[in-house]
């Protein structure tokens, strides 16, 4: 029994449950993005796409992902592989016969050598079940999963997707409501359609900000050799916000650094703080060499792949960030470039600031937006911030959204960071 055309796919949710917290202690898989996709009922009812990172044991967990409109069974398959592996340079496909019971169901399995989570590899697996095949199996194995796939259900039920066509739904996204035996809530990306206490947001006249759909505080990690940096986008809070797959904030002084390592398949964006002491270093198989200081920001596109090392240039630290952007599929394999942009001519936002200075920035429509505070404390849509806080913004998809911050610090002088 096979997807085919006519299935219909209920609306993406959001589980409630952050990757640090995914690992069951009875060794289940990762809990990820829950798609529940259904069959008409005149062609027998539902079916459920299960994943498993864990070929061997069939550890299942949530169901993610469904055909698009028109497409065939192994595109589908090809398509949640370029998906699933991100900035993966090789990818593999299998189809194969999954029999559970007396029922053999189609499956496929996926190899991918790098993640943008950075796996050294990672193997995904991917069966259609049927909804009552599905739900036995998770209320086996993770009774917790099953409440919240069943739960799926019955909102995608209310939302009234038609039963045909193929569409992919777009309608709102939900929060599900933690379970009082289910793990730890630490990723909550997205709006609550029923709750106005879920989060708070700014009552200005001249601006309709988004609020905040989530913030943590960015821990310290070890990184390079003998430094430490701020990941938060990248992290086990929050894996990526798309294009964006990493963001992390350095500060590090010889010895310590990050020397020769490869990258392909993105971009990265360094931008060395005003405030910085010291400066870096960089250097790549290509032979580009430069210097990044104070002010400064550096664009390198690794395309298909680039060696480089970034070093400090002295024992002084070099304090900035560093943000990785993801390329469309198309120019993953695109020639390496690099480029150096100088202080004078990247732009700068300033307001003195001064205790109360309040930035308005206006956000594109369906643009993914995230906030990242270097030092100080203030308001972000209305909620105290402190430093080293990632917050992420809504995405009502409603016109053109703003964004507030106000500062509670006081400074006369511009030696502040604007970045804060």
């Amino acid at each position: 029994m096979e997807p085919f055309p006519g299935m219909k796919v209920a609306p993406t949710t959001e589980s409630l449950v952050g990757r640090s917290d995914q690992v069951f202690n009875n060794g289940g898989g990762r809990m990820v993005v829950c798609g529940v996709v259904t069959r008409p009922v005149s062609e027998g009812g539902g079916i459920l796409l299960i994943s498993s990172s864990k070929l061997s044991k069939q550890k299942f967990i949530l169901p993610k992902g469904g055909l698009e409109k028109h497409e065939s069974l192994e595109r589908g398959m090809r398509r949640e592989l370029v998906e699933e592996g991100g900035v993966s340079a090789t990818l593999k496909a299998t189809l194969d016969d999954t029999t559970v019971g007396d029922k053999t169901y189609k499956s496929f399995l996926m190899h991918a050598d790098e993640t943008f989570d950075q796996w050294p590899e990672s193997m995904r697996y991917r069966v259609w079940f049927t909804w009552d095949d599905a739900i036995t199996i998770l209320k086996g194995e993770h009774p917790e999963m099953a409440a919240i796939v069943e739960r799926a259900h019955e909102i995608c039920d209310l939302c009234g997707t038609s039963a045909s066509g193929g569409e992919i739904s777009s309608l709102k996204r939900r929060l599900f409501t933690p379970f009082a035996n289910s793990p730890r809530p630490s990723q909550n990306l997205f709006e609550s359609s029923s709750s106005s206490s879920t989060f708070s947001s700014v009552t200005d006249n001249m601006f309709n900000t988004r609020r905040i759909a989530f913030k943590f505080v960015a821990r310290e990690q070890g990184e390079g050799v003998g430094a430490t940096v701020r990941r938060s986008l990248g992290s086990q809070q929050l894996r990526n916000l798309d294009p964006f797959l990493m963001l992390d904030e350095f500060n590090v002084g010889l010895p310590g650094g990050f020397p020769d390592h490869p990258h392909r398949g993105f971009e990265t964006v360094t931008y060395m703080l005003p405030t910085s002491k010291g400066h870096m270093r960089h250097e790549d198989f290509l032979g580009n060499k430069g210097e990044l200081r104070p002010g400064d920001l550096q664009w390198m596109t690794p395309g298909r792949g680039i060696l480089h090392a970034e070093m400090p240039a002295n024992e002084e630290k070099a304090h900035g960030l560093q943000l990785w952007i993801n390329l469309p599929k198309a120019k993953k394999i695109m020639e390496p470039r690099y480029q150096e942009i100088s202080r004078d001519t990247v732009p700068h936002v300033w307001d003195d600031a001064k205790k109360g200075a309040k930035l308005e920035y206006k956000i594109p429509d369906g643009h993914n937006a995230f906030v990242y505070t270097l030092t100080g404390k203030g308001k972000c849509a209305g909620e105290d911030v402190e430093a080293h806080h990632a917050i992420v913004l809504e995405q009502n998809g409603d016109g053109v959204h703003e964004m507030a911050v106000r500062s509670s610090f006081d400074t006369n002088t511009r030696d502040q960071d604007p970045s804060s």
